[in-house]
């Protein structure tokens, strides 16, 4: 009787928990983590969703579609993930997002989409803490001089004023040139350390190549440096050279204007009128000793 009884209840068990489970696919998604935490302006967060098929069935070709919103973004726009599902159990799947430089602190918003059935859409939004307390620094190129002038097949230095119009501080910062039309003898300076509204004067030595026809060229610049926690970053400058061919640049001899001509002869008789008595005077005791020496 009592094995009767234990079987009776065990049934019983077994059908509340069959009646549970769904039959088919039946799909819930949830963040499962992200990192950093918080994630960080300027910078990319990683963030993991966990897929679960509460069916009994297996989930094939299941998308899951994140739409990212600002300050979030995907660097390779790639919104779908594409997985297989076994019944009753889960899948994760992971997204690599950027953090615009000037996201809010706080919480801001991502939301996925997902099929919970073959024709129910689900949509669920989730939340990522941003941390922006930092001070950035913003580094650019002003152009101060060259000299000589740039010109085709010439050498010339650039000189430069690489400014910090931020209120951050960018430390131990390098400078790299680089242009289509010149080759540059020392492409990379360092530069040191910028506080907000400061400046430091970089000249780069280059020679324009032979090749090149007059007109204006960039002179691309890249300035890497490092923030207060030290984390390497990349700002971007243009400036534009003015490349000229070499006798508009380099000093040239001018022309002598045709009625000047008539000035220098009469310059150069006049020479020649008071010359003679000089040298007369100078050749006179060697004329006096050879008529001494014909006698």
């Amino acid at each position: 009787m009592k094995k009767l009884v234990f079987l009776l209840v065990l049934l019983s068990f077994a059908a509340m928990v069959n009646a549970d489970v769904p039959r088919g696919t039946s799909v819930d998604v949830s963040m499962a983590k992200y990192d950093p935490i918080p994630a960080e302006a300027d910078d990319f967060v990683t963030v993991w969703f966990d897929v679960y098929n509460r069916g009994t069935d297996t989930l094939e070709d299941f998308t899951v579609t994140l739409t990212p919103k600002y300050p979030f973004s995907l660097p390779d726009n790639d919104p779908d993930r594409v997985i297989d599902i076994a019944g009753l159990t889960t899948s994760r799947v992971e997204y690599r997002m950027f953090v615009d430089n000037n996201a809010p602190d706080g919480r801001s918003e991502i939301e996925i989409k997902y099929f919970i059935t073959e024709s129910s859409l689900a949509k669920k939004k989730f939340n990522i803490t941003v941390n922006n307390s930092i001070e950035k620094a913003d580094l650019n190129a002003i152009f101060v001089s060259s000299k000589p002038r740039p010109y085709v097949g010439g050498k010339t230095a650039i000189s430069m004023d690489v400014v910090n119009a931020d209120r951050g501080v960018a430390y131990y910062i390098i400078a790299k040139a680089s242009s289509p039309v010149a080759y540059i003898e020392r492409d990379e300076i360092f530069v040191g350390t910028l506080e907000p509204d400061d400046f430091d004067n970089v000249d780069f030595e280059l020679e324009v190549k032979g090749d090149t026809a007059p007109g204006i060229y960039p002179l691309h610049l890249v300035f890497e440096y490092r923030d207060e926690n030290s984390k390497l970053l990349t700002e971007t400058d243009t400036i534009n050279l003015t490349v000229k061919q070499a006798n508009d640049v380099l000093p040239q001899a001018e022309a002598v204007p045709i009625y000047m001509y008539p000035v220098y002869l009469v310059g150069l008789l006049i020479v020649i009128r008071l010359a003679i008595p000089f040298f007369k005077w100078l050749f006179k005791p060697f004329r006096r000793r050879h008529r001494e020496h014909k006698k």
